[in-house]
């Protein structure tokens, strides 16, 4: 996580790291052969892929340890809940994703309202995966998979920006789908599923002919609908590859509606 906005030169901030690192590795109250559980808001989505790594960095790093747990918190996803993996390579790991509704909820909410609402995204995270590991939790509530990839590849992806500099902001990646090998697995949730692009008829427009315009990696000829003029917006957006489109006009600070745009893929 980030902390760069602690001042690590500090007597009071050195007494709160070393106190940390301390009950990290066992040195404190807690005896070193306790059952480990450690719990990650990941940063990006690509940490899915590291999760046995870090599993196993954390084991080499308390051997004493006579179980090492892992939770990795998931932002931003369609759906809630737990998921694991089979096999070795998920052995003691579980996943919890928080709805993409449900974290710009609390990033948005600001202040303590805001901190709230995370803690207790990530509460019910917390015990969801203390019930399953205690053997409380039906298979059935648990989406398993055969890998950390095709777990990955089911995700929505993002990243959380730069944690030495700036706080937690998880953004969708946006771009164009690449051709890849068929060996590949298929990354169906990369790109945000919903795109979208303003424009503005230019001044000088025949607005009965068409417009070309180019966007989300396509060129485009857009038909205005008849009432249409110059200055109005026309409003792009792709919905799962699907391209639509709508002229707007602003009257006395409201937007109306005026039609609906024919848009033509051109291939190049």
């Amino acid at each position: 996580g980030s902390f760069w906005h602690h001042n690590v030169e500090t007597p009071m901030t050195k007494a709160d790291m070393i106190r940390r690192i301390d009950r990290f590795f066992g040195r404190g109250s807690v005896p070193a052969k306790t059952p480990r559980f450690f719990a990650r808001v990941v940063n990006s989505s690509r940490e899915i892929l590291a999760a046995a790594r870090l599993r196993d960095a954390l084991q080499d790093a308390l051997p004493d340890a006579s179980q090492m747990y892992l939770l990795l918190i998931v932002d931003l996803q369609e759906t809630s809940g737990l998921m694991d993996v089979a096999g070795a390579q998920g052995r003691n790991i579980l996943f919890w994703s928080v709805t993409e509704a449900e974290t710009q909820a609390s990033l948005q909410a600001g202040g303590d309202k805001s901190f709230r609402l995370t803690s207790e995204n990530y509460a019910r995270a917390l015990a969801a995966a203390v019930k399953c590991w205690a053997g409380e939790t039906p298979a059935e509530e648990i989406r398993t998979f055969s890998s950390l990839r095709a777990l990955s590849s089911a995700c929505v992806h993002f990243d959380g920006g730069d944690a030495s500099r700036e706080l937690f902001t998880p953004k969708k990646f946006y771009g164009q789908v690449l051709a890849a090998p068929a060996s590949a697995p298929p990354m169906q949730q990369l790109l945000a599923r919903l795109r979208q692009q303003m424009f503005f008829v230019p001044p000088n427009s025949d607005v009965t002919q068409p417009l070309f315009v180019e966007c989300f990696g396509k060129k485009i000829k857009v038909l205005l609908p008849p009432g249409s003029q110059v200055g109005n917006a026309l409003q792009l957006q792709m919905l799962d590859g699907v391209l639509t489109g709508t002229v707007t006009a602003m009257y006395n600070n409201q937007s109306f509606v005026i039609g609906i745009a024919v848009l033509e893929e051109l291939l190049c």
